[in-house]
């Protein structure tokens, strides 16, 4: 299971407040408080949120790889500078998420 943050919770408590203010449904805001507790990290609309944050987050980090690899070869780059850029861009995918989120 892949760690769910305060911010995941706090993002389906919100939509869930509004789901359940349109809706005038009192169960729908009990389990938004619930979510916002950190007290039902299992319910699917948190796990979806979460896996939605750390595929957004890898995406990121891969665009930040690709920059940093944009420097090797095509510039005037020593081989020690070629090496730092691989260096930088692998490090930076280290940085990733369970790609199965």
């Amino acid at each position: 299971m892949v760690e769910v943050t305060q911010e995941d919770r706090l993002l389906v408590a919100d939509i869930l407040d509004e789901v359940s203010d349109l809706l005038d449904h009192t169960g729908i805001g009990q389990v938004a408080d619930l979510i916002r507790d950190g007290e039902y990290d299992e319910h699917d609309c948190v796990v979806i949120a979460t896996h939605h944050r750390i595929a957004a987050e890898n995406a990121a980090l891969e665009r930040a790889a690709k920059v940093a690899e944009k420097w090797i070869e095509p510039v005037m780059a020593t081989p020690h500078e070629n090496a730092t850029y691989r260096s930088i861009a692998t490090a930076i995918r280290a940085m990733k998420g369970p790609s199965n989120a």
